[in-house]
């Protein structure tokens, strides 16, 4: 289907397709209370995840600021519903961390595979202390050698065309105190004015967010940083503006010597099955047959 012929909207698109795989696979669906609300939430967590999530898995989900897991009772988690982001996330990645084959997800993904170390989920970045939240990052790769090296990954499926009007970016953020963190960012400081109070720049991308973690990311390791924004590309006009607004938000980074990148999710998984179905059958069936 091209891009110029889609008619329903990219989050719309995404939800039914998602619903449409668990009916496929005769997965039962609830609302967010119960029999209210729109029916995306599965019955169990195990019911939208490729595999249970380990004891550390579930740690760092536990720890985030998100409610992925819920709170218990008859509430479901954010990572229940069949359109999560954090679910599609753990599905990419869960997976080779168990076997200890990061190295296989890293390449896919256009990250590197020499010196690392370790991948975690959920993980806080705090830019300032007196900062009440610190940003959640979906995953961080861990890399060794000469300094620790961190590279963070951002992990969109529908969110970038909900409803939902994209925050700008708080007046704190922009502040002196902040300044031997900005100094080394100044296309970034230019651009975050322009997204102060609100978001005039951008009509899909949350740049306010992918500021934040900059910030965060520069905090915890200096230069030896990189930030992924991994994204699933939505056909049709929309889904093609948000690329090229990821793309100029990528070149602003650059002109700081800001290592972010982007991939979508349907080439990383292209490149996955290219190179792994032999190997990983399960695994890729699942992941193919329902994203792709």
């Amino acid at each position: 289907m091209s891009r110029n012929r889609m008619t329903a909207d990219p989050a719309t698109y995404v939800f039914e397709r998602q619903v449409l795989w668990a009916y496929r696979h005769g997965k039962r669906l609830r609302g967010s209370a119960g029999h209210r609300g729109r029916p995306a939430y599965t019955e169990t967590l195990d019911d939208n995840l490729f595999e249970s999530l380990t004891a550390e898995a579930r740690e760092e989900y536990a720890k985030g600021d998100g409610r992925e897991l819920g709170r218990g009772g008859s509430e479901p988690g954010k990572m229940q519903a069949v359109h999560s982001s954090s679910a599609l996330s753990c599905n990419l990645f869960h997976y080779w961390r168990r076997i200890n084959r990061l190295d296989i997800i890293a390449t896919a993904c256009g990250l590197p595979q020499r010196n690392l170390q370790g991948l975690a989920f959920e993980q806080h970045f705090t830019i300032d202390a007196r900062f009440r939240f610190a940003p959640n990052l979906d995953a961080v790769f861990t890399y060794g050698g000469a300094g620790q090296r961190q590279i963070g990954v951002e992990c969109k499926f529908s969110e970038p065309f909900s409803t939902r009007t994209l925050l700008g970016l708080k007046e704190e953020y922009l502040r002196s105190t902040l300044d031997d963190v900005w100094k080394t960012l100044p296309s970034l400081r230019t651009l975050a004015r322009e997204l102060s109070p609100d978001n005039r720049r951008y009509k899909y991308l949350d740049a306010a967010q992918l500021v934040k973690h900059v910030l965060g990311l520069r905090r915890s390791s200096g230069s030896a940083c990189q930030l992924l924004y991994l994204y699933y590309d939505a056909p049709g006009v929309a889904g093609a503006t948000h690329s090229k607004e990821v793309q100029d938000f990528v070149e602003i980074a650059r002109e700081d010597q800001m290592n972010v990148i982007s991939a979508t999710y349907q080439d990383t998984l292209i490149r996955l099955a290219r190179e792994q179905r032999a190997q990983h059958a399960a695994y890729m069936d699942y992941m193919v047959e329902r994203y792709l």
